[in-house]
């Protein structure tokens, strides 16, 4: 029998790349665990942010659901995730911390190895802001504003639906065009 782990996953896209962690292996992964009993696994993936790296959340957002693939544990019981993964917005320095005991940023092209899972994880938040598959907020509470350099390089002949912030209107509203939300 299969057993259904709840998990949640912090995706940290920043303009030195987006943050990953790894234990002694050096095969790093999206920062995230499972979720304790009554707990959402939004509030999973800030917490074990912050016990793997220190960080402290300012704002999350909601990304995509994944269901993965069967894995053994230790007592070769058969265990599948189902993960949600949250755009995480952090203050603070990422420091190794727990199992934790690397800390690096993957861009395209970057030596950084990350596993299969969090490889396809990433293609496919990637494949949101290719889309345009953003939300925009005025300039003065922007959380994700630091993101802006380093999504796409030209983001009004890339898709018109991400701006600089500098052409935001300045009533602008939160404006969710991500899939089913």
């Amino acid at each position: 029998m299969t057993r259904i782990r709840r998990k949640g996953t912090a995706m940290v896209h920043t303009p030195k790349g987006i943050l990953v962690v790894s234990g002694r292996s050096r095969i790093y992964a999206l920062p995230g665990g499972g979720a304790n009993k009554e707990e959402s696994r939004k509030k999973a993936a800030m917490r074990e942010l912050g016990e793997e790296t220190g960080l402290k959340t300012k704002a999350t957002k909601y990304l995509f659901e994944y269901e993965g693939k069967k894995w053994y544990d230790h007592k070769g019981k058969g265990i599948r995730n189902h993960t949600k993964v949250f755009l995480i917005d952090v203050c603070g320095r990422a420091r190794p911390r727990h199992e934790i005991k690397y800390i690096a940023f993957w861009k395209e092209g970057s030596s950084v190895r990350i596993s299969k899972g969090t490889e396809m994880l990433i293609k496919k938040y990637l494949k949101f802001l290719e889309k345009g598959n953003f939300y925009l907020l005025n300039k003065s509470c922007f959380p994700f504003k630091n993101l802006y350099p380093s999504i796409i390089k030209n983001p009004i002949k890339a898709n018109p639906t991400i701006m600089p912030h500098s052409l935001i209107p300045k009533k602008a509203k939160w404006k969710n065009l991500f899939n089913g939300e």
